[in-house]
This record gives C-alpha cells, sequence and structure tokens, in this order.
C-alpha cells in the first residue's frame, strides 16, 4: 500500500464515493474503504470518526465559514443580504471539485441515512446563520426568518446546479435564485 502519497483525506473521500456507487452505502466499511484509498484503516479512523463523516467531515470550517462571513457584512447590511451573502460565499467554496459534489449529492439522495445527515448539517447552518444575525443586532424573530430564507433559496440553488450539467456556478444560481424569490415576493 502506498501509505505514503499525499491527500490521504481526499483520496478516502474518492474511496468511499466509488465503494457508495459501487456497492451502496450499506455495503461499504471504513475497511474497504481504506484499501481502495490504497491506505490503512488507522488512517481512516484518523480523518473520519466513521464512514458517513467521508461525506459531512467539513461541518465545522464551513459553519466557522457563514458566521465570519455575516459578521463582516457592514452593519446597515439587511438581515437577508447579509445572510445570502454568507451563503454566497459557502457556495464558492463547494464548487471546488463540482463533479465529486454532483456525484455526493446523488448519492446522498439515494441513501435515506445521509439524507437525514444532509438536513442536520443544514440545519446547523441555518442555526449558524441565524445566531450570526442576532450577534449583529438583528432581532430574533427577523434572524429566524431570514436564516430559514436564506437556507432554503440555497438548497433550491444547490439542487439546481448539482442535478444540472448546464450550470456551472453555484454562486451564480445561488444569486439567481434570491433575485427569483424576491421577485415572487414582490
Amino acid at each position: 500500500m502506498a501509505r505514503w502519497e499525499p491527500d490521504a483525506r481526499r483520496r478516502l473521500q474518492e474511496a468511499a464515493l466509488d465503494l457508495f456507487e459501487e456497492q451502496g452505502y450499506a455495503g461499504a466499511s471504513p475497511a474497504a474503504i481504506a484499501e481502495r484509498a490504497g491506505l490503512t484503516q488507522r488512517t481512516f479512523y484518523r480523518h473520519f470518526p466513521d464512514k458517513r463523516d467521508v461525506l459531512f467531515g467539513n461541518d465545522e470550517p464551513l459553519q466557522r465559514l457563514i458566521t465570519d462571513a455575516v459578521a463582516a457584512q457592514g452593519p446597515h447590511e439587511a438581515p437577508l443580504s447579509a445572510a445570502s451573502a454568507a451563503l454566497t460565499k459557502l457556495a464558492g467554496q463547494l464548487t471546488g471539485n463540482p463533479a465529486l459534489q454532483r456525484r455526493r449529492h446523488r448519492l446522498v439522495l439515494a441513501t435515506p441515512e445521509l439524507r437525514e445527515r444532509e438536513l442536520h448539517k443544514v440545519e446547523t447552518w441555518q442555526e449558524a446563520l441565524r445566531s450570526a444575525l442576532a450577534q449583529r443586532g438583528t432581532d430574533a424573530e427577523t434572524a429566524r426568518l431570514a436564516a430559514t430564507v436564506a437556507i432554503a433559496v440555497f438548497r433550491v440553488a444547490y439542487q439546481r446546479w448539482a442535478e444540472s450539467e448546464d450550470v456551472d456556478d453555484l454562486p451564480a444560481a445561488l444569486l439567481g435564485t434570491l433575485s427569483e424569490t424576491r421577485a415572487l415576493l414582490e
């Protein structure tokens, strides 16, 4: 096994996706993922506590990105605009490897256990948005509404992007979906 090769985390993620697609999520073990990546099971567990985290292991840095982006908005920025700016930054972060993200999206949709975990992840993003907006001085109900609307818009934009090879730019898809949402409310 080529244990010394760089980027073990990425290799494990790609190997996991391959195995999940070939054998189903339930059929792929951490040991098999590590073997496919040319690594040891111990290396797998150094990077991920379980096989589900291969797909969801970046949650905390992404939550920080959201809260930092809201905090960076000007003090007079409207709550929905501040939340949308944060999610646009998040969208840019997620599109580093579009093919991998699209594969991940298809797998999550096809696997009930992963869909549940995906919903939990999105709820934590929503709570991070709400909290960051409240820390900026937005009243509690407005912060909750802005975070909820922004996350709903993000989910629609992400789904459109992930399910269409014609849509290349997730941040642009997010801004377009936000414009559609604003037009619906007028």
